[in-house]
C-alpha cells in the first residue's frame, strides 16, 4: 500500500508531487533467510540530495501513520499484488519456478497460492496495525 505501485502514497508524493526521485520502490530482502525485512528504494534526482530525500520519505511515512488507507487504496494495492501475481503464471517456466520456490523455501508448493488468498484478505485495520507495529 506504502509503496508498491506508481499510485502509492510513496510513489505519488517523491515522484510525481515534489519531484525529488525519479523512482521509489521496496523489495523483500534478502529473502527467507530475514522474512518481513522491507528495503525502500529511492532513487534522487538531481539537484536534489540524499538528505532532503531522506527528510520526505520520513514526512511520507509519518503521514502514513498518521492516516490508515482506507478502502480505495487498498483496493488499488490489491489489484497491484493481483497483476504482478497472474503475470507470474502466464508461462510454464515462470509458473514452475514459483512453484519450486515455494516448495524449496515452505515445504509445501501451495504456500504460493495460500499467499496470494491472504494478501486479498488484507483489510485496512490490518494495514494499520502492522504498519504501526513495524514502520
Amino acid at each position: 500500500v506504502l509503496a508498491g505501485s506508481t499510485l502509492s502514497p510513496m510513489y505519488t508524493e517523491l515522484v510525481k508531487r515534489r519531484q525529488l526521485c525519479s523512482d521509489a520502490s521496496y523489495t523483500e530482502a534478502p529473502g527467507i533467510g530475514y522474512p518481513n525485512l522491507m528495503l525502500f528504494t529511492l532513487a534522487v534526482k538531481s539537484p536534489h540530495t540524499n538528505d532532503t530525500v531522506q527528510r520526505a520519505f520520513d514526512e511520507v511515512v509519518q503521514q502514513f501513520l498518521k492516516s490508515a488507507p482506507g478502502e480505495e487504496k487498498l483496493t488499488i494495492a490489491k489489484r497491484a499484488i493481483a497483476a504482478e501475481y497472474l503475470g507470474r503464471l502466464r508461462s510454464n517456466s515462470s509458473l514452475a519456478l514459483d512453484l519450486a520456490s515455494s516448495q524449496l523455501m515452505f515445504g509445501e508448493w501451495r504456500a504460493l497460492v495460500d499467499w496470494y488468498e491472504a494478501a486479498m484478505k488484507v483489510t485496512p485495520a490490518d494495514v494499520e496495525r502492522v504498519a504501526k507495529q513495524y514502520l
